[in-house]
């Protein structure tokens, strides 16, 4: 082998352990990143449950008057 051929191969050798290196680092900042959004979804979730919550406890009586209404034929055939 002539010294250009093995700085090549040295050369190519370096850049595939880099380039591993590189998808190993990304692949372990997306888990991170994954799991940071999974956390904020739980959070998020049960915010939502609670807000829901209270404004039914704050709009009862609309919902009440709406899904008596959903369940009147009349109102389902106008809505259509």
């Amino acid at each position: 082998m002539t010294p250009l051929q093995k700085v090549f191969l040295l050369l190519a050798f370096g850049y595939l352990i880099l380039k591993l290196i590189l998808a190993f680092a990304m692949y372990i900042v997306t888990l991170k990143v994954e799991a940071k959004g999974k956390e904020h979804q739980v959070r998020r979730q049960a915010l939502l449950q609670a807000r829901r919550k209270k404004n039914m406890e704050l709009y009862r009586r609309q919902y009440m008057d709406l899904e008596e209404r959903k369940r009147d034929p009349d109102y389902l055939a106008n809505q259509r």
